[in-house]
């Protein structure tokens, strides 16, 4: 059976449930009464409710952001056969995408400057509020910036390098400026996010080793990055410069439930001190299954 066929078939039965939730009188008499298989009616009744709506033909614009119309025409005239060409009233649609490359432009604010009419005092209007005090950036590059380098994994250099394309000068000690501004800017979210994750039943945390610079040091030490996840679509991040016993102390210490984490001795305590259980991830078991 063809796609079109599969998809005339579901709402053949999408309208026939209909009616015999309409219709007032139970399942068995509904398809005694139209001659249909009481189980091939379960079976439709199962997999629609599965699978949900059946599919239709797409729609202009269905294909992702918001739609555009442009209108193609052409002066009617006479074809190489002597046909002579009208302009109908019909149309024949075509789907393409189309993107806009973000650009980047200048927004200049002028501040009114109000004088007393007896030439007492001058005063000038507040500017509006930035995000980040004197700074050039405004919300939506900050956004912009922020999104491509954690959400895109996109490096600061080849950011600069997109916007040196563009025609704009930004030095990359500039860009990491601003996302050190941005992430104090962000800090009272990390603090509504941090609890509501401590709040599950259970919570996922492991470490991951990074390359952290050291001004009193000739070469990178090795910091540590904490995640916590649990029942919340979000994950919290906690930051330590070493693997000391410190660190699993810090972010869990209002945590009762199960935590799923290794066997590193730094949470030991942890399970000893709070109504912490321990639970161990396969990786770890494995491994001690192989010692053993």
């Amino acid at each position: 059976m063809s796609r079109k066929q599969d998809a005339e078939k579901a709402r053949y039965w999408q309208r026939t449930i209909r009616e015999a939730a309409r219709s007032g009188i139970s399942i068995r008499e509904f398809c005694r009464l139209r001659k249909l298989k009481v189980s091939q009616f379960y079976w439709w009744q199962h997999r629609l409710k599965e699978t949900g709506q059946p599919r239709t033909a797409r729609k202009p614009g269905a294909h992702g952001g918001p739609p555009s119309f442009a209108l193609v025409s052409q002066e009617p005239g006479a074809t190489d056969a002597g046909i002579e060409l009208v302009l109908g009233d019909g149309c024949r649609l075509r789907i393409r995408r189309g993107v806009d490359e973000a650009a980047l432009y200048v927004i200049e604010e002028a501040c009114q400057k109000y004088a007393c009419s007896k030439g007492c005092t001058v005063v000038t209007a507040d500017k509006p509020m930035q995000p980040i005090d004197k700074g050039l950036p405004g919300p939506g590059l900050l956004a912009q910036a922020a999104s491509c380098k954690y959400g895109d994994h996109l490096p600061l250099h080849r950011q600069q390098q997109i916007y040196q394309r563009q025609g704009v000068e930004l030095s990359r000690q500039t860009i990491c400026d601003w996302m050190r501004q941005s992430a104090d800017l962000v800090s009272p979210l990390y603090e509504l996010m941090e609890p509501r994750v401590l709040e599950s039943k259970a919570v996922q945390t492991d470490d991951t080793p990074v390359p952290v610079l050291d001004a009193a040091l000739p070469r990178t030490r090795t910091g540590r990055i904490r995640t916590y996840a649990g029942n919340h679509p979000y994950t919290g991040y906690d930051y330590t410069p070493d693997r000391s016993r410190e660190g699993p102390d810090a972010s869990p210490r209002e945590f009762h439930g199960f935590l799923q984490a290794d066997a590193y001795s730094g949470y030991d305590q942890l399970y000893a001190d709070l109504c912490v259980d321990k639970r161990v991830s396969w990786p770890e078991v494995n491994g001690l299954r192989a010692r053993r």
